[in-house]
């Protein structure tokens, strides 16, 4: 279990999560929209900074890489029964189906967060493409 949340364990493990969520957050503002008046005072335009955008998709890659590493290395969690009564039996079976529920849980979270990560760099890929094109065109 060391293994999967880096050698942190308890309080160390718990800081170093909150840790890297709380640098998503400060990333998730990678991408900056201000409005900007247009003729006759209306919003008419954003403004993408690229740096940032890009941080915010390393950031996400590297999330999803320490989530991949840290899901049991995709093995098969079951609980040996400390006896042979039912009692035990049922616990080590609940145990085992509790733990592929957390793994199942944290697979599609990954996934998600791969699908926003992909997302993010499809946006960053068209934004500079059109940035380029209209480089061109002045």
């Amino acid at each position: 279990m060391g293994e999967s949340t880096g050698g942190l364990e308890g309080e160390a493990y718990e800081h170093s999560s909150q840790k890297v969520f709380n640098d998503l957050a400060e990333s998730r503002m990678a991408i900056e929209l201000s409005l900007r008046p247009g003729p006759g005072g209306v919003g008419t335009g954003f403004r993408v900074d690229p740096e940032k955008a890009q941080a915010c998709i390393d950031e996400l890659t590297a999330v999803v890489g320490d989530l991949r590493m840290s899901a049991f290395g995709g093995l098969r969690l079951a609980f040996a029964s400390p006896a042979t009564d039912e009692v035990s039996r049922n616990m080590a079976e609940c145990a085992g189906l509790m733990a592929q529920r957390a793994q199942d849980w944290l697979a599609a979270w990954t996934g998600q967060l791969e699908g926003v990560r992909n997302a993010l760099q499809d946006q960053l890929a068209a934004y500079r493409a059109q940035e380029s094109e209209n480089a061109r065109s002045l």
